[in-house]
């Protein structure tokens, strides 16, 4: 933690991190998501779909490797994202800004509609007739 702390401090500067090292009840993790306006994914593989999912949802701006799991699911579910590679190319307004609100109306947020989720197991568990 303390290396993490130090090399976030050199990079990012005093009040451009935050560094959780306790436990946070659900409301709390979900409201500290809701504060933040950019956030970075810069891998290929699949990795805090269930963040980047609240993250969309409350108005943070995506960036995501565009050959990523995360870049093309969005992209297919009809959320935009933004290319991580351009990050050091363009102004910090151009960085920051985010046009696009992801609304719950849009086809991704409906593979994450708790009910469905319940019907799709009932349904995949119910004993065949025989």
């Amino acid at each position: 933690i303390k290396k993490l702390r130090s090399l976030a401090l050199k990079c990012l500067g005093e009040h451009k991190y935050t560094l959780i090292t306790e436990e946070m009840s659900r409301r709390e993790y979900y409201e500290f998501l809701s504060t933040i306006d950019v956030a970075i994914f810069p891998f290929k593989h699949q990795s805090a779909l269930g963040n980047t999912l609240r993250l969309a949802y409350t108005g943070c701006k995506l960036y995501f490797h565009p050959d990523g799991v995360l870049a093309k699911g969005f992209l297919k579910g009809g959320v935009k994202s933004s290319d991580c590679r351009k990050i050091g190319k363009i102004t910090f307004e151009e960085f920051a800004t985010n046009h696009d609100i992801t609304t719950t109306k849009e086809p991704l947020f409906d593979v994450f509609d708790y009910q469905k989720c319940v019907d799709a197991w009932d349904r995949l568990l119910r004993p065949i007739d025989a």
